[in-house]
């Protein structure tokens, strides 16, 4: 989270919302949103959401391991 932008960062928490563990900032060109989130049968996450640079918006998909980590 550099301030000028707005990212995704992966991080597990507990029941009273203290950060656990913090895997990775997601810092692609522009500013990604994350619409939705779902747990894949392998047991890892689906993000789906949009990238925004300047005027154009593309999807945006990221798969990680049971973790969090991605692959």
């Amino acid at each position: 989270f550099n301030g000028l932008d707005y990212d995704i960062a992966l991080f597990w928490i507990d029941r009273t919302g203290e950060v656990l563990i913090r895997y990775v900032d997601i810092t692609l060109p522009g500013d990604q949103f994350v619409n939705d989130l779902l747990q894949a049968t392998d047991g890892g996450f689906l993000i789906s959401g949009e990238q925004r640079v300047r005027n154009d918006q593309k999807a945006l998909v990221i798969k990680t391991d049971p973790f969090g980590k991605l692959n």
